[in-house]
């Protein structure tokens, strides 16, 4: 996976050129923006949002969490699990299932959905 790093590298800019290009991007110059963009598209370069949220940023788009507890088995639950990331999606934001079951430890599942930092529970 590339970093900022390398698509800095490719672009001969600074790493802080490459954060305005993906930030603020009207800061700076047409042809430096291309070059930044020209180096991320070769790189495939993917911003790690769960980075961004850990520095304290609004990272976007927002993501919600979802706890199933032993019902993603059946068509309703699947049903409602759909709806939800419809939802969000048609929202600009992104979702996530984790299934808690019987056997399952509540405080380690909880750990699990918390360890994405998501920005609302459902």
């Amino acid at each position: 996976m590339a970093s900022l790093k390398d698509v800095a590298k490719l672009a001969n800019v600074s790493l802080m050129t490459v954060s305005r290009a993906l930030n603020t991007p009207e800061r700076l110059k047409p042809e430096t923006l291309a070059r930044v963009q020209a180096a991320i598209a070769e790189t495939n370069y993917v911003p790690d949002l769960s980075a961004k949220k850990i520095r304290g940023a609004r990272a976007t788009p927002s993501t919600i969490g979802v706890l199933a507890l032993d019902t993603v088995t059946t068509p309703f639950s699947v049903e409602i699990t759909l709806s939800i990331e419809e939802t969000a999606r048609a929202h600009g934001w992104n979702s996530f299932v984790v299934n808690m079951f019987s056997d399952d430890s509540p405080e380690a599942v909880v750990d699990l959905l918390l360890s994405h930092r998501p920005d609302g529970i459902i």
